[in-house]
């Protein structure tokens, strides 16, 4: 399932897919997250669960995340930057 177009906007949504973090699909990534995280501090960002996680068919390895990773604490295809847009165009595009 892809994220909705800036639905990271909404700190609703943000809260209700932090509690969706340790899923099935979604956990080891999470529990990776979490490792940097007490390393580096929380300014890594998660990886919204919407995402395919460890049953993702592709794996996109950017350089950076967009602007808004920072303050929404997620890389989600929903931040509301042109880095999550363009991302969920390629997505439609494959």
């Amino acid at each position: 399932m892809l994220p909705d177009a800036w639905s990271m906007s909404d700190a609703a949504h943000r809260k209700a897919q932090r509690q969706r973090l340790y899923e099935d699909h979604i956990a080891p990534i999470t529990r990776f997250v979490d490792r940097l995280r007490l390393r580096h501090g929380d300014g890594v960002p998660y990886v919204d669960p919407d995402c395919g996680g460890t049953e993702a068919k592709l794996l996109f390895v950017l350089p950076r995340p967009g602007p808004r990773a920072a303050e929404t604490q997620f890389l989600s295809g929903g931040n509301p930057d042109q880095t999550a847009r363009n991302h969920l165009n390629a997505l439609a595009e494959i």
